[in-house]
């Protein structure tokens, strides 16, 4: 699989230090809303359908991911410590190391768990590719909670993490 970290860090989202912007042009900047969107519905399926995975299963799995995102980052401070505490051994675990283990666990949760662990079930993902996903998706991910304020509500879920029925 295409390393995804090495993709998310190489988009012009601000020049390199030390390079000079062209007299007179704009910033490109790249919205991180719209940058998780982007990954999540064009790059990620394009990552797994390489890997072999089927093409319409992999735009299912991306679409999953994205709405997990925000799903997750609707979710007030308390809820989502609630929904990452099971989760925080296994993070343990999980690369990259530099990020927080809390962190990582919210990725268990959001990249992860859901239609993507059901395709490595069926074999049609390799665990390989599910670890390098996770990991690469720690930093965008975090990048998006951030810009998403947490609800007044600190114990509100949201969508696939709230009550059946609910959200």
């Amino acid at each position: 699989m295409v390393n995804l970290e090495q993709v998310v860090w190489g988009l012009p989202l601000r020049p390199p230090p030390g390079e000079a912007r062209g007299a007179g042009a704009p910033a490109q900047r790249h919205d991180p809303i719209e940058l998780w969107g982007w990954l999540c519905n064009a790059i990620v399926p394009a990552l797994l359908a390489t890997a072999g995975t089927p093409w319409e299963t992999a735009q299912q799995v991306g679409r999953d991911i994205e709405a997990r995102g925000r799903h997750f980052a609707s979710c007030g401070i308390a809820a989502r410590d609630r929904l990452v505490a099971p989760l925080l051994d296994e993070a343990a675990g999980q690369e990259p190391a530099a990020a927080r283990l809390w962190l990582r666990a919210a990725v268990l949760a959001v990249v992860r768990d859901g239609p993507l662990d059901r395709e490595r079930g069926l074999g049609r993902v390799t665990s390989t590719d599910v670890v390098a996903l996770t990991r690469a998706m720690t930093w965008p991910l975090s990048l998006y909670l951030a810009l998403h304020p947490c609800p007044a509500d600190d114990d509100h879920l949201e969508g696939v993490f709230a009550a059946p029925g609910a959200g």
